[in-house]
């Protein structure tokens, strides 16, 4: 996904006449042919941000941070309109849970979510919700009363250790769609790019 963008953001600045592809033919030719070598990360980013022509701070913070990714930003380069996940009732603990052997696990917890925040990591074991001792049907039965927003009370042990956390709970997102549907009037940078990007007639 992170190349997809890379490739519409040096199209895009370089006025179409540049793409990841010339990226990875100069790599190919600079450091394979020439030096007889690999390249470094820093070298693959020099070389995209000289086929670029500017700086591409933005695009290399997404692959070393979990800053959220601005997927319609980079859609309109060539002229697409993405529409993001809606809303679902309830919240979003930030984490997911698992019923193993009878108890309530933490297997993945969302790298900048709430319970990330608290303090929760995989393998936790969530003992009860708000007071009650929960599994995986009660517990996705209480987050979906609730709303982003609303905070919960969780007790989880790890290891020996029991430990209490208040967790913020956040928007909850249909992840499973998006749409992405071509803009009815794209300038002509926009429709060159989507046409090269998309190797079309």
């Amino acid at each position: 996904m992170l190349g997809t963008l890379l490739d519409l953001k040096i199209r895009h600045e370089s006025q179409n006449k540049k793409s990841l592809d010339d990226v990875m033919r100069g790599l190919y030719k600079e450091y394979y042919q020439e030096k007889k070598r690999g390249f470094t990360d820093l070298e693959f980013r020099e070389m995209c941000e000289r086929m670029a022509g500017t700086k591409l701070d933005e695009v290399f913070d997404y692959a070393y941070t979990t800053k959220p990714v601005n997927y319609p930003k980079y859609f309109d380069y060539a002229g697409l309109d993405i529409i993001m996940p809606k809303p679902l009732p309830g919240g979003d603990f930030g984490a997911i849970v698992r019923d193993t052997d009878g108890k309530l696990i933490v297997t993945a917890v969302e790298p900048v979510a709430s319970a990330a925040q608290a303090g929760l990591r995989a393998q936790d074991e969530i003992v009860t919700a708000q007071g009650v001792v929960v599994n995986a049907d009660s517990f996705d039965t209480l987050l979906r009363s609730k709303k982003a927003g609303d905070l919960i009370e969780v007790a989880y042990t790890r290891g020996d250790t029991t430990r209490r956390a208040q967790i913020m709970l956040g928007p909850k997102m249909d992840n499973s769609t998006f749409t992405i549907t071509p803009k009815p009037h794209p300038t002509a940078l926009q429709a060159a790019i989507l046409k090269d990007w998309l190797r079309g007639p």
